[in-house]
């Protein structure tokens, strides 16, 4: 009999930056070019990780990040939902980085709102469609030019 897994488990870390909790969680991974990077050419690239006996497919990974406090809860990215395939493994992360059920629920629970900075619509769509209990705050974060 051949056993095969139907779902990785996701990828999740967490540190304590000061008072912050700091999650990584997955979402998944997404097939690029090598001509989208910069200072280095596609070709040159792929020789690169092929003469180290590394994959030469160009993939990113997607990672979002969940920031805690004791006053809020921000997330930060939306990762890509599921949107052409790529990814979509966010609702999966949540879950099994959470202690009392989803991060998302549980800052409702506790009565906190949400932030999030660097949502891409219709991804945001992926996180809350299931979650309609919680409020969600956008920031415009900007870096300082």
């Amino acid at each position: 009999m051949i056993s095969q897994h139907s779902w990785q488990a996701p990828a999740i870390n967490r540190k304590k930056v000061g008072d912050m909790t700091v999650t990584m969680l997955s979402d998944g991974y997404l097939d690029v070019s090598f001509e989208l990077l910069s200072g280095i050419d596609g070709s040159r690239a792929e020789e690169l990780l092929q003469k180290r006996g590394a994959s030469a497919l160009p993939r990113i990974n997607i990672n979002v990040y969940v920031i805690q406090t004791r006053e809020r809860t921000i997330l930060v990215d939306s990762g890509a939902g599921g949107i052409n395939g790529w990814s979509g493994w966010l609702q999966v992360a949540l879950a099994a980085a959470a202690v009392r059920g989803r991060l998302l629920d549980r800052a409702a629970s506790d009565n906190q709102a949400v932030s999030g900075m660097h949502f891409n619509l219709p991804t945001i769509g992926k996180v809350v469609r299931d979650s309609s209990s919680f409020t969600l705050n956008y920031d415009l974060w900007s870096p300082a030019v």
